[in-house]
């Protein structure tokens, strides 16, 4: 790609896409897919890799587009070591044959041709618990591979410095979207479904049960003396009490089967297609 208004063009293609699509992409894994398809149609890269920060020094590989498509997934060590000696700008690593750089080479998926990579930065967004960081840092980085040497230019670089703030803006506001939507559905203390989602799920499965003539059961379990646990060893021990109680639960469920957390000490199971038997 080495025309500046073309450059230009694909630029806006992408992130109208992009935000056309935003109410449909908050969920995770469709949009890192959504972001290498777009990268594939609108410019062309046909093997991309989307890696995404695990918070332990290392990237992830979060979705992947191409001939690597079904292999395992794997992680790459910050500093991205892959592309040491590639840096052609801020964030924008490149190396034309990778045959000459033994780390690019181990960080190629063939061994051979050229790597394009930019880092990707987190946008800081409001934060929504005391343990949040908006300090900017990396986020991830995508990686774009092609089997022929030098076989980016000058302005593929560009392209891919220019939409990689889009693409971490994105993958931040998806982050925050799900935090936002967890602490709504789900009880910070044991992770299991809380009451708000209990009450959803129910008026859905219980419409779906007459509609359809079918079995639906609950089942109501509590912990006895929880109270006295409390009082006796403290509130820590009580919650431990809890985390406990709801694990063995989780672990002894169909994985259809929802189980929440309804108030105190109080667990609902509901279970589709159950007989009281």
């Amino acid at each position: 790609m080495n025309d500046p208004s073309q450059l230009h063009a694909k630029v806006l293609t992408m992130i109208s896409h992009l935000m056309q699509e935003l109410k449909t992409m908050m969920e995770l894994s469709p949009l890192y897919l959504k972001m290498l398809n777009l990268l594939r149609d609108e410019a062309g890269y046909q093997n991309s890799t989307l890696l995404l920060s695990n918070g332990n020094g290392h990237l992830d590989e979060a979705a992947v587009l191409g001939y690597r498509t079904n292999e395992k997934r794997r992680k790459y060590p910050l500093p991205y070591e892959c592309l040491a000696g590639g840096n052609v700008g801020d964030d924008v690593f490149l190396v034309n044959d990778v045959e000459t750089v033994p780390t690019a080479k181990q960080g190629s998926s063939v061994g051979k041709g050229s790597l394009l990579a930019v880092l990707l930065r987190s946008v800081p967004l409001p934060s929504i618990s005391d343990q949040d960081s908006n300090e900017s840092k990396i986020t991830g980085a995508i990686l774009l591979e092609d089997e022929r040497t030098n076989a980016f230019s000058a302005m593929d670089c560009q392209l891919m410095q220019t939409v990689a703030p889009f693409f971490a803006t994105m993958i931040e506001m998806a982050r925050h979207y799900k935090k936002i939507r967890d602490l709504a559905l789900y009880d910070e203390l044991t992770g299991l479904h809380n009451r708000r989602f209990l009450r959803e799920y129910l008026d859905m499965e219980f419409s779906r049960a007459i509609r359809g003539n079918l079995t639906f059961s609950l089942a109501i379990i509590d912990l006895d003396s929880l109270k006295r646990v409390n009082d006796v060893y403290g509130h820590l021990i009580g919650d431990k009490v809890l985390k406990i109680a709801a694990d063995v639960l989780s672990r002894n469920i169909r994985s259809y089967d929802v189980l929440a957390r309804y108030a105190g000490d109080e667990f609902i199971l509901a279970m589709q297609d159950t007989t009281l038997s």
